[in-house]
């Protein structure tokens, strides 16, 4: 029926209550859950078809269990990609931010995008306490469909809800 509007004509709204994390994903996608086999971290939406070369978008949150002290550390990047990262200018709202761009052979560009919140005891003397939940946006993107993707990226990232006061999940084990 012509001009009904369905809920996916909606923007796609998810939170996710165990890492403080809500997200806004364009309307017409269907976003799923990302994260382990039995937990959910976050959600991702396919912006192409499936498998190699698929473009995708994901957003999530996980307990920073490696007692990382920067964004920069967390994504596990060193340069050039954190360089090439940079030079896109993105971040989470309100929150420092690390961004790696990595170009693979294989003929995707996949970029992160990291961001840090809360507070947990490192158990070491010289840095006692660390940020407690590592946030991080994915966008998976090809050099030819970059310039379009970075724009649906950038407007679900600037949707982005960090609220680590709000965390419900279960405490890990490191003393969160």
């Amino acid at each position: 029926m012509a001009g009904v509007a369905t809920a996916a004509d909606a923007v796609q709204w998810r939170s996710n209550a165990e890492y403080g994390l809500t997200v806004a994903f364009p309307p017409k996608t269907h976003p799923f859950v990302t994260g382990s086999w039995r937990h959910a971290h976050g959600w991702g939406i396919s912006l192409s078809g499936t498998g190699k070369g698929q473009r995708a978008i994901g957003v999530q949150g996980d307990y920073n269990a490696a007692d990382s002290m920067t964004p920069e550390e967390a994504t596990g990047c060193s340069d050039p990609y954190l360089s090439e990262g940079a030079k896109l200018r993105l971040s989470f709202p309100h929150y420092q931010s690390a961004t790696c761009r990595e170009d693979h052979a294989e003929g995707f560009i996949l970029i992160t995008v990291l961001a840090q919140a809360g507070e947990t005891q490192s158990g070491n003397p010289e840095h006692p306490t660390v940020p407690s939940i590592n946030y991080q946006a994915t966008l998976t993107t090809t050099p030819v469909r970059m310039t379009e993707d970075l724009i649906t990226f950038r407007g679900v990232l600037a949707s982005v809800r960090i609220h680590p006061e709000t965390v419900t999940g279960p405490k890990p084990p490191f003393g969160f």
